[in-house]
């Protein structure tokens, strides 16, 4: 899915423009590097979301967009710490999980990945998309 180069050129410029009424936004900063991020410009985007970071070291979408970032350069070991911030927030985040286990998959640690997806499973084992899961990673 691809948005027109003035779409971003647009968002941009509105979040840009509540960024300077509103520079300590962690929330706008992370939509900042969503837009950036859109136009291939992995460093501006990795600003934004470590500049939603530092104003809020627990920052949801902050964690994912540098997550995603280094997934994308396949820095596998880095991402994980990022999924890992996410998932102590939520513990029962199935998409996140998932994401761990493929960093750890992808880090040569199968095993532990099958970890993580089990500690969904036993966290809300009636959950099938849980089991689906677990059952398409192994």
């Amino acid at each position: 899915w691809h948005l027109s180069d003035e779409w971003y050129d647009s968002a941009r410029v509105h979040v840009d423009h509540a960024l300077r009424l509103r520079p300590r936004d962690a929330g706008l900063h992370d939509l900042k590097g969503d837009i950036v991020h859109g136009t291939e410009d992995d460093a501006g985007a990795m600003a934004s979301y470590r500049e939603a970071l530092r104003l809020d070291p627990g920052h949801r979408g902050g964690h994912l967009g540098v997550a995603m970032v280094l997934r994308e350069k396949e820095k596998w070991a880095e991402a994980l710490q990022h999924y890992d911030a996410v998932l102590k927030q939520t513990p029962r985040d199935r998409w996140v999980a998932r994401q761990k286990a493929e960093m750890l998959r992808n880090l040569e640690r199968p095993g532990d990945g099958v970890k993580a997806l089990q500690a969904l499973v036993k966290a809300d084992p009636t959950n099938d998309e849980t089991h689906y899961q677990l059952a398409d990673y192994l």
